[in-house]
């Protein structure tokens, strides 16, 4: 019986074309946009580093004087001191796994000049900052924690900077140029593609670090540091940033970022407390002058006070729901002017013995089959919706981001096909069931004795 219902539901599609056509144009129109908004909000959303989104936890000092602004909001609360950054990285008090590193900007040039020469988004952290947070490797490896020691020149290039120095093949053991100082190539990554770059506190997710190296060789070859400094400093921000780099380890300038891996909740409650105590004591040495408690914020936090700041998603979300739900209205109208027209139809079936449940099985079958094509359009029109947002996104930065940078952002992977084809099944045969139920329910009689 239901091969029966199933091949009068596929029959059934040919009556009165232009409505069916209507039906599934509205589906999928208004699933494009769904989907569009849904995937690019769902990309962005992704938590990095997904196993570990509890545990590895950033800390949070407010060093500014008391006049600056309340840091709302977490992004807003400044980098660490050098200070800080190597008094809490190398107290032993906290049984924990530790890392810093900051960001700096350098030209990488090939030995033999044949290759154009490349400003590149700099890392510099320390040897654990890779396994640490599960960093892929596509040949070799990080450094170690005696190249840290000894300022070792080593470099780990991007998938991206060894496709353009050395195209793609195995680099390690060969060797680049920053400025004089020549670095032997020890790992290159895979194509990292991270939801976005939470271990700088950015959370970019459209610039990716195109080399790594070790921190303590960014500071012998004076490689440029982006810093913040505060009134008694700022007068020697530039010298701090280029040049002085003695100056400003014993400034108040931040700059650095610090790592802890906490297994649980336990041993983040307590780490909390651990550098309260060490805020406490600065304070009555005279520095951190600000009332702030210091903070603990793991990756997911992060992520979702960033996500929760983000409006314009939101609003772009929700007006795209409101257009769905236009379209299904749309649809509920479409519905009954097409089955309105079978009424007598059904009226003699249901006088010739068939049961009420078969008619509707066949009419919902015969709506999960538009909802089905309506579903496929609406995916195919989403995907390029999707590629017109990402050129958009690249023509908004003015070209500074790149194609292949972004575009896991506006990809469609199986979760949000899976979820675009359930959303068209499943509201499409909600609404239905007013027009289908409408005209199974009509009186056979009345409708007979009209004829």
């Amino acid at each position: 019986m239901l091969l029966y219902s199933l091949r009068l539901a596929f029959k059934n599609l040919g009556n009165r074309p232009g409505l069916t056509a209507l039906t599934i144009g509205a589906i999928a129109i208004g699933l494009a946009l769904l989907t569009t908004m849904t995937t690019m909000s769902y990309q962005s959303s992704r938590v990095p580093v997904y196993e570990k989104r509890n545990q590895l936890n950033t800390v949070l000092i407010d060093t500014r004087e008391k006049e600056a602004r309340f840091a709302d909001r977490l992004f807003r609360v400044p980098y660490l001191t050098y200070q800080d950054t190597m008094n809490l990285y190398n107290d032993k008090a906290i049984d924990a796994e530790k890392t810093y590193l900051w960001k700096s900007s350098t030209f990488l040039n090939d030995i033999d000049g044949k290759v154009h020469p490349r400003q590149t988004r700099t890392m510099a952290g320390l040897s654990n900052f890779f396994t640490l947070f599960d960093v892929p490797f596509l040949h070799g490896s990080g450094w170690s924690k005696q190249d840290d020691e000894s300022a070792s020149p080593v470099i780990v290039l991007s998938y991206k900077m060894n496709q353009h120095f050395f195209n793609g093949e195995n680099s390690v053991g060969k060797t680049l140029r920053i400025n004089s100082t020549t670095l032997t190539v020890i790992g290159v990554l895979a194509d990292w593609k991270l939801p976005a770059r939470f271990y700088d506190r950015t959370f970019s997710s459209t610039r990716f670090d195109d080399v790594f190296i070790p921190s303590s060789l960014a500071m012998n070859i004076n490689a440029p540091r982006f810093i913040r400094c505060w009134s008694k400093d700022n007068n020697l921000r530039q010298s701090y940033a280029l040049s002085d780099i003695d100056g400003l380890k014993t400034s108040e300038c931040t700059w650095m970022a610090l790592w802890v891996d906490l297994k649980d909740e336990s041993a983040k409650q307590n780490y909390e407390e651990f550098i309260n105590r060490y805020v406490n004591q600065q304070r009555s040495m005279g520095r951190i002058p600000r009332d702030d408690k210091p903070r603990i914020v793991s990756i997911k936090q992060y992520l979702d006070e960033i996500i929760t700041n983000n409006a314009t998603d939101g609003v772009f979300q929700l007006l795209a729901i409101l257009f769905f739900l236009v379209c299904l209205l749309n649809t509920v109208g479409i519905l009954l002017a097409k089955y309105m027209g079978k009424v007598p139809e059904i009226a003699l079936r249901r006088a010739l013995g068939a049961k009420k449940h078969i008619i509707l099985q066949q009419y919902l079958l015969e709506v999960s089959m538009i909802a089905l094509i309506g579903g496929v359009l609406g995916l195919g029109l989403s995907h390029f919706s999707l590629i017109g947002m990402m050129h958009i996104n690249i023509y908004q930065s003015d070209y500074t981001v790149t194609a292949e940078a972004i575009r896991h952002l506006y990809k469609l992977d199986l979760v949000m096909i899976a979820q675009a084809m359930g959303i068209a099944v499943g509201s499409a045969l909600s609404v239905s069931l007013f027009p289908v139920w409408k005209i199974c329910n009509t009186a056979p009689a009345g409708q007979l004795k009209s004829q």
